[in-house]
């Protein structure tokens, strides 16, 4: 049961990842430039937001759980 529960989860997850290299990793690495610094959402640079959203999406599709506490350090 656990070998097909495992089997399940791989086929459900390996296109979630192949889409999220395909299309989340070009637009991060797109907002890393200049205009993406430049453009400010909710108080943060675009392209902090992109590579947290980057980061949290695949943990996601890997079934991880992150949990933030605390702020940034200066």
């Amino acid at each position: 049961m656990s070998n097909r529960l495992g089997f399940l989860r791989l086929i459900y997850r390996v296109p979630w990842f192949v889409l999220h290299l395909l299309l989340g990793t070009p637009l991060t690495v797109l907002f890393q430039f200049a205009p993406g610094r430049a453009v400010r959402l909710r108080g943060r640079p675009l392209s902090e937001v992109m590579l947290t959203w980057w980061s949290a999406m695949l943990c996601r599709i890997f079934g991880l759980r992150r949990k933030v506490s605390g702020g940034l350090r200066p």
